[in-house]
């Protein structure tokens, strides 16, 4: 069991600020079949203006079986004397420093107690009071599924910009499409089943998890409704090249789709730009290190590239050699 693993985080080496919430007065929620509980879960960090909305969009709901967990990195801005002002509508919080967002969510996966679970990120917010209601009375509980709806896209000063909902079909999962986690509740045994977000994927765990369930053949139901507000322009955004990589390297590590396969899907704009210097900046975020990355541009840049595989992919880690080969062949 990953779920319901903590009723309180331990303390990391020296690093936690501060924690809180209904539980450290010994007030555990519980649910039944009839009435489920819904753990919800905020990560944040340095979030003093948005953090608050976020808050009352979930304490505003009119299903009342919820328990709510808050996530903080750490901020040292003013989130959490906000995070305070709502200790009593809070069944538990924390911050202390992380290893970033996929760290912190896993950190509320195993203090969560519900039967199914919602991450709502600081900045976003849930778009009515009857929202969950409705989610919980459209699942089908003695056959759950990954329940997902509509985001509204929002820009920071809150202007609506669209929706965005796809069917998580196999096609749009191969193109990269994961269902936005603002607007989906997971069964938590599902979280059993496949384990926690892998933080190696630092801005695309949640797309690798949603992968793995559709490769275990877990249901997924789209319902046509609106569920939550997405701030854009976050660090997915601002990131997309790393974003996209990470996603080729995750269809390609579950054997999904070929590297060089991907050049003609949605990836083939940016394969187009893999030769240019700003593959450097991407190097230089993979893990393991790369040692001899001027080495790899160098040879990435002549033109007789296809005969030099072999030299390429012997300077570089296993995942990049089998990536590089494929997309430059």
């Amino acid at each position: 069991m990953i779920t319901s693993k903590y009723k309180t985080y331990p303390a990391s080496l020296s690093t936690r600020l501060t924690e809180g919430g209904l539980r450290l007065t010994n007030l555990i929620k519980n649910g039944n079949e009839g009435f489920p509980l819904i753990s919800i879960i905020t990560v944040s960090y340095n979030e003093e203006n948005n953090i608050e909305n976020t808050i009352n969009s979930v304490i505003n709901q009119s299903y009342t079986n919820i328990e709510y967990i808050i996530v903080d990195g750490g901020s040292t801005d003013k989130t959490i004397n906000i995070i305070k002002k709502y200790e009593y509508h809070i069944d538990y919080y924390i911050s202390e420093k992380d290893d970033g967002i996929y760290d912190a969510m896993n950190k509320g996966i195993a203090l969560s107690n519900g039967k199914y679970l919602f991450f709502l990120n600081s900045g976003d917010s849930i778009v009515d009071g009857d929202t969950i209601k409705f989610m919980v009375e459209n699942m089908n509980h003695k056959s759950p599924s990954i329940l997902y709806g509509k985001v509204i896209l929002r820009s920071s000063e809150g202007e609506a910009l669209g929706e965005n909902l796809k069917e998580l079909s196999d096609d749009n999962i191969l193109i990269g499409y994961p269902i936005p986690h603002q607007s989906t509740l997971f069964p938590a045994e599902f979280f059993n089943s496949i384990g926690y977000y892998d933080i190696n994927y630092s801005l695309a765990a949640d797309y690798e998890w949603c992968l793995k369930a559709k490769i275990k053949r877990l249901p997924f139901t789209k319902i046509d409704r609106q569920i939550a507000n997405f701030q854009v322009g976050g660090t997915h955004s601002k990131l997309s090249d790393l974003l996209n990589l990470q996603y080729i390297f995750i269809l390609s590590n579950h054997n999904i789709i070929s590297l060089h396969e991907a050049s003609s899907s949605r990836f083939a704009k940016f394969l187009d730009q893999i030769k240019k210097d700003k593959l450097r900046t991407l190097l230089q975020q993979v893990k393991p290190p790369l040692d001899n990355i001027d080495a790899i541009l160098r040879i990435l840049k002549r033109p007789s590239i296809k005969k030099l595989t072999l030299r390429i992919t012997s300077l570089m880690p296993d995942k990049l050699k089998h990536y590089l080969k494929k997309i430059l062949r």
